[in-house]
């Protein structure tokens, strides 16, 4: 079973706007180079490119952290999705599930600042927030009765 993350308005429009300025640095070094004649195979051309080349990568890498954010329950684990990002957890070794705020550090593969924060194995947290949380509980709780609710 599938479940979407909620995606909190705030790290969107964070991550736009750092996006954007991205670009813009992009756009202004690579006008700079034109404007001065930097010819690509010189030494500043080799580093004008790695940096054009590291924001681009940085750029698609903040893309998927937005866009591929999920978790997905089977049998025996829950499987979450964070960009590039993901893991699993034994269902069976989750003992409690208490509601949550953002953590400062951390396992926390969400866009959310309101979710949830799961213990498992031994004494190992993870942060979660799916966007129908109730289901998710319920889901995990027909699997592995023993989970408590904090």
């Amino acid at each position: 079973m599938v479940f979407k993350a909620e995606r909190d308005g705030f790290f969107i429009l964070s991550t736009i706007v750092f996006i954007m300025t991205l670009i813009t640095i992009f756009s202004g070094l690579l006008t700079a180079a034109l404007h001065l004649e930097i010819r690509f195979y010189s030494i500043e051309g080799i580093t004008l490119g790695v940096v054009l080349l590291a924001i681009i990568l940085f750029i698609v890498y903040l893309i998927e952290l937005v866009r591929r954010n999920y978790y997905v329950i089977t049998d025996c684990d829950l499987k979450y999705v964070f960009g590039i990002y993901s893991g699993s957890i034994c269902i069976n070794s989750i003992a409690t599930i208490q509601p949550a705020a953002y953590p400062k550090s951390g396992n926390r593969p969400a866009l959310c600042i309101k979710g949830i924060s799961l213990k498992y194995g031994d004494g190992q947290l993870v942060y979660l927030a799916p966007a129908n949380q109730e289901q998710l509980i319920r889901e995990l709780r027909k699997r592995n009765p023993q989970i408590l609710m904090v």
